[in-house]
Formats: C-alpha cells, sequence, structure tokens
C-alpha cells in the first residue's frame, strides 16, 4: 500500500494493459522520470516506475494481450482551471476550480521529490489539484520561470483567482494569459474579494 518503485520486463507493457485483478492501482498514478515526473503510457524495459496502490496485492505485467482486468484511465479534471509551469525545458500542470470527489483525489496525488530533480511543481500535501486555494512548492534548477494559465472556472461574484509569489506579487488570473518571472521556491493560489482602490462619491440623480 501506497508508493512504490517497479521495473517492467523485457519488451513494453501499456500501462492499460497492466492485469490488475484486485483493483489496487490508484487510477493516474503510474509515473516515469525523465528530469520531472510524468505520467506513463507504457512501462518500458529497464527504466524504472513509481505506481501507487491504494492495498497490498499483485499486479501483473504481461507480454500477451490476454488479461484478467485492464486499468481504466478516467480525467476527472477535465474542464478545471490550468497552471502551466514551464522552465524551458521541463514543465507541470497544476488544476484547480473543479470540485473532485474525495474518492478520486488520490489520482492526483504525485510520488516523492528527491534533491537531484531537475524540476517539479506540486501543490502542498503532494498534490497535482487543489479546489480552490493551497500553497505550491516549485523545484527548479533554472533560473527562470513561465507561467501560463486558463481559468474557465471563475471564483465567484466580487471573487478573484489570486497567484502570490514568494516575495509578495499578486498576479490576478482572469482568462488566458502569461507570466514570466525569476524562479521562486513557493507560491500561494487563493480565492480572494476583489477590493476597489479608490471611492468616489458623486452627486444623487436625479
Amino acid at each position: 500500500e501506497g508508493w512504490n518503485l517497479i521495473a517492467g520486463i523485457s519488451s513494453p507493457v501499456a500501462v492499460e494493459s497492466i492485469s490488475d485483478p484486485g483493483d489496487i492501482i490508484v487510477s493516474g498514478t503510474i509515473y516515469g522520470y525523465g528530469g520531472s515526473y510524468y505520467n506513463a503510457d507504457a512501462i518500458e524495459p529497464g527504466k524504472g516506475y513509481w505506481i501507487n496502490a491504494s492495498a497490498d496485492g499483485e499486479i501483473t505485467l504481461s507480454s500477451t494481450v490476454l488479461v484478467t482486468k485492464t486499468l481504466a484511465q478516467v480525467n476527472h479534471l477535465e474542464g478545471s482551471n490550468k497552471l502551466d509551469f514551464n522552465n524551458g525545458k521541463y514543465s507541470a500542470i497544476l488544476y484547480f476550480g473543479k470540485d473532485v470527489t474525495e474518492e478520486h483525489r488520490n489520482s492526483y496525488s504525485l510520488p516523492p521529490t528527491f534533491p537531484q530533480m531537475a524540476f517539479d511543481v506540486r501543490f502542498n500535501g503532494d498534490m497535482k489539484y487543489t479546489m480552490e486555494s493551497g500553497d505550491i512548492e516549485v523545484l527548479n534548477t533554472s533560473d527562470n520561470l513561465t507561467i501560463s494559465y486558463d481559468i474557465v472556472i471563475e471564483a465567484g461574484e466580487h471573487l478573484s483567482w489570486v497567484l502570490t509569489s514568494e516575495s509578495g506579487k499578486d498576479y490576478v488570473l482572469e482568462g488566458s494569459g502569461e507570466i514570466t518571472i525569476s524562479t521562486e521556491e513557493t507560491f500561494t493560489l487563493d480565492r480572494k474579494a476583489i477590493i476597489p482602490i479608490s471611492y468616489t462619491l458623486h452627486q444623487n440623480y436625479p
């Protein structure tokens, strides 16, 4: 139960073809590594992979297509707001704003980090998803960071999605756009009330 490191067999095995009769693999949590983590499509020979299990048990990797049960892949984050972090070589996407039921949230957990990683971005709690707020931890060996955002779910009346950098600068996220900054180790995403900069009192009418 929990995160495990596995290797494959002498031929590639598609993730969808992994036999999981006990239904123990947490959907969406098979990760490869190539400077940063990525969702694996296949278990390639000679490479290691992180895999998250909901319980102890057995899975089977086979070079034949005859399997007792295949691993289903369902994306519960379709239609979410996105933050795409990119340092020019590696990228990672975080999701927020859409309600995902408790039973499916583990599908968007991430494997442990380690100091030699070239790039990693995650919400606190080792997640790539949050409902409406969270601290974002960045591991980046590059000096620059570009953050692209795509907001399809609004924060609510008189509210805005706000990304705050470690140095205290606020970025209001509306529609889609791009922010390029010097890399920082932490950000905070929050849903905040819009505060007017100034007030004006006019003569009543009529």
